[in-house]
């Protein structure tokens, strides 16, 4: 039993040994190379910088907004075609299916899709040139 015990303890020093040897890198590893060439960047050139980038910044908020409106763009898809088949349905109870009885509604929905297009359109082209723009300030900098 004692020898058991003993075997033990020598096995489990032997394998920390064996993992302090393995984990002590080689000794040419130790040197680190030189960057090349460091660059510094004043605060305003940072700020510049996180214009896109996380949340709350300017990039993220186009990029949300152009989100939301494409979203807007499906549920106002699905709105004028719930609105077609109501009016369909509807003109055809009356015994006048030619009649478009909620016609008012529809143009106002197809307006406000336009409207949705041409904003996720600007919002796109807004996202394009803040990063445009961005990489002309930083280079201009250097």
């Amino acid at each position: 039993m004692k020898q058991v015990k003993n075997q033990t303890a020598l096995l489990s020093w032997a394998t920390a040994v064996g993992f302090l040897i393995l984990a002590v890198p080689p000794a040419d590893s130790k040197r680190r190379p030189e960057p090349a060439e460091r660059v510094e960047f004043s605060r305003a050139q940072y700020m510049v910088m996180n214009l896109n980038r996380g949340k709350d910044s300017t990039g993220f908020y186009l990029q949300e907004s152009g989100r939301q409106s494409r979203l807007m763009l499906v549920q106002l898809e699905k709105a004028s075609r719930q609105l077609e088949q109501v009016d369909r349905v509807y003109a055809k109870s009356k015994g006048r299916p030619d009649d478009k009885y909620l016609k008012g509604a529809q143009a106002r929905i197809e307006a406000a899709r336009m409207t949705a297009q041409q904003l996720a359109q600007q919002l796109q082209e807004a996202q394009a040139e803040l990063k445009s723009s961005i990489q002309e300030v930083l280079l201009a900098d250097q």
